[in-house]
C-alpha cells in the first residue's frame, strides 16, 4: 500500500500458500484480493491493515474481481473441475455462483458498462479465447465472441465500449455493447495482460517484456510508452521510412512497419549477443552475433534459419549483403569474410593484427574499411584480399565509421575523439567536441551534416562538415549505441537498456532554407551535382506555405524514399539525397526521379546515379 503516491510502499499481507492474482477496492477502507491460495478471498475493511476469508470456496483460483456497487460485485475463477462466474449482493459476504465451464478454459477478468450488461472473458491456455454477456445483472451469461488461436487475459468496459485483449498481441473493441467486436492493431505480438480506458478515448495496455501502450484515440492507434525491452540494442538497418530493424546484446530483433510508432519484437532462439543487422529488401535480412552466429530472414522477420559460418570461436561485429549471393562481414579477430551463395561458404582473409575489433563500413563492392581497438584502421580497395594499415595518430577504439566516397569520411572513437579525413584515411584532422565520452556512433546524411552519439545520452551535430560540433538534447544518461537517418530530418537512436531515440526535424538538420528573397512561383530545380555519386542536392521553390512533399522514385516508378513530407513556408529550400548510408538498401547505377508536390504544383524531374 502507498500513501504518497508510489513513493513508499508499505506491506499489508504476505503469505508462502499461494499467490494473489487481483485486487478491487470500492474505497479507502473496503477492498478485496484473489489468489489461489488456501484463502482465495480475502476482503478488509480498515484500509489494509486486516483481512478475513471471504471465499466460497478454498479451492478456487480468483482471477478477477469486480464491483458495480458498494454492494453487488462479481468474481471469476478457474476451479479443479470447472471454471465459474460468481456474484455478491452483500459486499462479498456471501457468493452464488451463476455461471461455469469445463476446463481446460479458464475465466480471467469480467467488467460491466451499467448495471445490467457486462463481460466475462476465458481461455484455454493461451488459446481458444471466449467472449460471454450479460444483460441481467449477471444471473445469466452467454457467448458473444471466440477466437480459436488467441485467448482472452484482460477486459476493461466505459460507457458503450468494451476492450479485450490477450494471447500474440490480441486486442478486440466493441462499441455497441458487445454485439460486434473488430480487431485492433496494438503493435505489438506480446501477449497483453492488462489494460484499462480512462475516458472513451484514452487507454492503457501492458504485457509480456514490458509492453506498454497507450491510446488517446479510442484503440485505433497505440503508442510505445516505455522500451520494449530492457537489453542494449546495437545495431540497426531501415529499407525506407516506415520499415526498420535493430537488435539486442540479448538476442532479439525488433521491427517497425510505421516509421518507429511501435515495434514488434522476434527472440531468434539463441544466446549469443547480436551485434549487426542488414536486410536486401523488406523481406530478406541477415543478423550475425556472437560466439559465430549468424541467422537469414525471407519474410520479414517472422521467421530466421541458422547460417553456418567458417568459425564459432569468434564473434561476428559487421555484416553487408548487396545481393542474394555477395556478402561480407568482419570480426573480433581481424578476419574480414566473403561469401558468394547467399551464405552457404565463406572465404576469409585476415585484415591486420592492427585491427582488432570493432567496426566496419562498404563504400563499395571494392571499397571498405575496418577500424579496431587502440586506433588500429585499414582500408582495402580490392574486396579484401588486400589491406592497407593506415595511422590515425591515436590509442582509441575506433568504434564507428562512415565514408561518403573513397576519399571523404569519419571515424567516432573513445575519450570523444572524432577524426575526419579528406583523402582515404591517409591523414586525418581532429576536430574539438568538447567532450571525453566514448563516442559510440558517426553518421552523415550528406558530407556537411552529420551526428555522433556516445555514452552518457551525448549526442552531437555538426551542419559545416565536421569543423563545429553543438549538443543536441535528450533525457537520456546511459550509452546509445547507434545512430541513421532514412531521411534528411527522420533519425533515430539506439542505447543500452532499450533505449530508442526519434527526430522528425533532426534539430536543425537536413532541409534547409537559403538566404534569398521570398519566390513568386513554384519551382524544381535541377538536382547538382548530376550525374552524382553518392551524394545530390535538389532545390525548390514554393510560394504559398503548405504541406510539401518529395519523393524518389525509380525509372519502373517504385518509392525509393520519401525525402520530405512537411509544412513549409513561402521560401528555397534545398534537400540532400545521398545513397552512401551504410544501414539502406544500396542503388545501382541508373535514371532516377524526383517529384515535389504541394497544394496546386506538382513537378518531376531525371537524376543519373553513376557509380
Amino acid at each position: 500500500m502507498t500513501k504518497d503516491a508510489g513513493v513508499h510502499w508499505t506491506l499489508l499481507i504476505s503469505s508462502n500458500s499461494g499467490t494473489y492474482n487481483n485486487v478491487h477496492f470500492l474505497n479507502n477502507q473496503t477492498g478485496f484480493i484473489g489468489g489461489n491460495n488456501s484463502t482465495s478471498m480475502l476482503k478488509t475493511t480498515n484500509g489494509g491493515v486486516n483481512w478475513n476469508s471471504c471465499s466460497p470456496d478454498n479451492n478456487i483460483n480468483f482471477t478477477g474481481i469486480y464491483f458495480i456497487g458498494q454492494n453487488t460485485g462479481f468474481a471469476v475463477s478457474g476451479g479443479t473441475i470447472t471454471s465459474a462466474i460468481y456474484k455478491t449482493t452483500n459486499q462479498g459476504n456471501n457468493w452464488t455462483q451463476k455461471f461455469s465451464r469445463p476446463l481446460p478454459e479458464y475465466f480471467n477478468a469480467v467488467r460491466f458498462i451499467n448495471s445490467n450488461t457486462g463481460f466475462a472473458v476465458s481461455a484455454s491456455g493461451n488459446f481458444d479465447g471466449r467472449i460471454y454477456k450479460t444483460t441481467d445483472a449477471g444471473n445469466t451469461w452467454y457467448q458473444v465472441f471466440q477466437d480459436i488461436n488467441k485467448g482472452f487475459f484482460s477486459l476493461s468496459a466505459n460507457g458503450y465500449t468494451a476492450l479485450v485483449t490477450g494471447y500474440n498481441g490480441a486486442v478486440y473493441k466493441s462499441t455497441n455493447e458487445g454485439i460486434n467486436w473488430t480487431t485492433q492493431n496494438a503493435g505489438t505480438s506480446n501477449s497483453i495482460y492488462g489494460c484499462e480506458f480512462l475516458g472513451p478515448n484514452y487507454g492503457v495496455i501492458i504485457g509480456q517484456n514490458r509492453t506498454l501502450s497507450k491510446t488517446t484515440n479510442g484503440g485505433n492507434i497505440w503508442y510505445e510508452k516505455t522500451p520494449l525491452l530492457n537489453t542494449n540494442i546495437n545495431s540497426a538497418w531501415f529499407y525506407d521510412q516506415n520499415t526498420g530493424y535493430a537488435v539486442t546484446s540479448g538476442g532479439q530483433l525488433i521491427k517497425t512497419t510505421n516509421s518507429g510508432l511501435n515495434w514488434t519484437l522476434r527472440n531468434l532462439n539463441h544466446a549469443a549477443s547480436n551485434n549487426a543487422v542488414s536486410f536486401l529488401s523488406q523481406n530478406t535480412g541477415y543478423v550475425a552475433g556472437g560466439n559465430g552466429y549468424m541467422s537469414k530472414t525471407t519474410n520479414g522477420g517472422l521467421n530466421w534459419a541458422i547460417v553456418p559460418t567458417p568459425l564459432n570461436s569468434v564473434d561476428f561485429l559487421w555484416i553487408k549483403f548487396i545481393d542474394e549471393n555477395t556478402g561480407y562481414c568482419f570480426d573480433n579477430a581481424s578476419k574480414f569474410y566473403k561469401t558468394t551463395n547467399g551464405g552457404l561458404n565463406w572465404s576469409y582473409q585476415m585484415i591486420n593484427a592492427i585491427v582488432i575489433g570493432c567496426t566496419a563500413y562498404m563504400v563499395d563492392s571494392q571499397t571498405f574499411f575496418a577500424g579496431g581497438m587502440f586506433g588500429g584502421f585499414a582500408r582495402t580497395t580490392n574486396g579484401g584480399t588486400n589491406w592497407e594499415d593506415l595511422s590515425t595518430a591515436i590509442n582509441d577504439d575506433v568504434n564507428s565509421i562512415w565514408f561518403a566516397n573513397a576519399n571523404s569520411g569519419y571515424i567516432a572513437c573513445n575519450g570523444g575523439k572524432i577524426l575526419k579525413t579528406t583523402d582515404g584515411g591517409h591523414h586525418w584532422s581532429y576536430p574539438y567536441l568538447g567532450t571525453s565520452a566514448n563516442l559510440k556512433s558517426v553518421y552523415f546524411y550528406e558530407l556537411s551534416t552529420g551526428y555522433v552519439c556516445g555514452d552518457g545520452g551525448i549526442v552531437k551535430m555538426t551542419t559545416d562538415g565536421g569543423n563545429n560540433w553543438t549538443t543536441q538534447q535528450t533525457s537520456v544518461t546511459g550509452s546509445l549505441n547507434y545512430i541513421t537517418f532514412p531521411t534528411a530530418n527522420t533519425g533515430y537512436i539506439f542505447g543500452n537498456n532499450g533505449t530508442i531515440l526519434k527526430t522528425v526535424t533532426g534539430g536543425s538538420v537536413g532541409i534547409k532554407s537559403t538566404d534569398v528573397p521570398l519566390p513568386s512561383s513554384f519551382a524544381l530545380h535541377q538536382n547538382y551535382p548530376n550525374p552524382f555519386n553518392p551524394s545530390t542536392i535538389i532545390k525548390f521553390e514554393i510560394m504559398k506555405e503548405g504541406i510539401v512533399t518529395l519523393k524518389v522514385h525509380d525509372i519502373t516508378g517504385k518509392e525509393i524514399i520519401e525525402l520530405l513530407n512537411q509544412n513549409l513556408k513561402p521560401g528555397t529550400y534545398e534537400v540532400p539525397f545521398s545513397t552512401s548510408d551504410n544501414t539502406r538498401i544500396s542503388l545501382p547505377s541508373g535514371v532516377y526521379f524526383y517529384t515535389l508536390t504541394t497544394s496546386g504544383f506538382r513537378e518531376t524531374r531525371k537524376m543519373v546515379l553513376m557509380k
